[in-house]
């Protein structure tokens, strides 16, 4: 169809510029018949001064719109992240505390001696323990020679010959490496003694009485002056022996003797 149409074209433009068909044309254009029917259509289109005219230049394509350019994200600013405070370090931890149950028994020394002569309710008096009291896990609570202080609530002579004197000590605390702690104990044991005072001036009052109960008793026998020496001689004998048996007895617990104590509550202290 292209070849037609360019022959015809070349027809026209050769009948334009006053130079005739070429004899070869008719043949050209008879051989096809086809094609001459789409002739006045192309010479329509196709004009002179289009012929003559250089093949006019391609139509430039329309150019596309630039497309706006992709906003760019704006950068993201990372924000530095906060220094974390320093840790303190961890306190280091700390051994159990050095503790002892109800009912462990220990024994003490006593420093001074305690007597009902001196003493008197109130006072307070120390005594040192004897040996180390170690806990379950063999932790030394107690060492030996931690001052133990006690206090007299009660403390009284034995007031005849088959009497005993009466001695009541409360524990009240245990001083180990210069610090002081809280103890509860009871007394099991206490090494004591009895002493005679001697013969007081109450005791001679006894004296006297029996002496005068003497002479009246010679008196009374012999009717002499001698029955009443005699019997005043007798009498007084007799009245120092009582007064040797109803002379009070002081109870002394003598400076370096054991006192066993029991715990009548727990007790702890910090490990060192």
């Amino acid at each position: 169809m292209k070849s037609v149409s360019a022959l015809f074209g070349l027809a026209l433009l050769l009948a334009a510029c006053g130079g005739g068909v070429p004899e070869s044309m008719p043949e050209a254009a008879a051989a096809a018949p086809q094609e001459t029917a789409v002739a006045p259509e192309a010479a329509a289109v196709v004009s002179a001064e289009e012929l003559g005219a250089a093949p006019a230049a391609p139509t430039p394509a329309s150019p596309r719109p630039a497309r706006p350019a992709a906003a760019k994200p704006a950068p993201v600013s990372n924000p530095t992240p906060a220094e974390e405070p320093a840790r303190e370090p961890e306190p280091p931890t700390l051994p159990a505390p050095l503790a002892l149950s109800t009912g462990t028994d220990l024994a003490v020394t006593t420093r001074v001696e305690i007597t009902s002569r001196t003493n008197k309710v109130g006072d307070t008096l120390t005594a040192t323990v004897a040996a180390d009291v170690d806990d379950a896990e063999g932790r030394t609570v107690l060492p030996a020679g931690a001052v133990v202080t006690f206090r007299i609530l009660e403390i009284k002579p034995a007031e005849n010959r088959g009497g005993q004197g009466t001695l009541v000590l409360q524990t009240v605390s245990v001083r180990i490496d210069g610090e002081s702690y809280p103890v509860k104990a009871e007394v099991t044991s206490l090494q004591s003694e009895l002493k005679g005072r001697g013969v007081t001036a109450g005791d001679a009052a006894k004296v006297g009485a029996g002496a005068a109960a003497g002479a009246i008793i010679g008196r009374i026998l012999g009717k002499k002056a001698a029955g009443t020496v005699v019997g005043g001689v007798a009498g007084a004998a007799a009245g120092t022996a009582v007064a040797i048996q109803t002379a009070d007895r002081d109870i002394v617990v003598p400076a370096g003797s054991r006192i066993g104590l029991q715990l009548t509550g727990d007790f702890s202290r910090p490990a060192p």
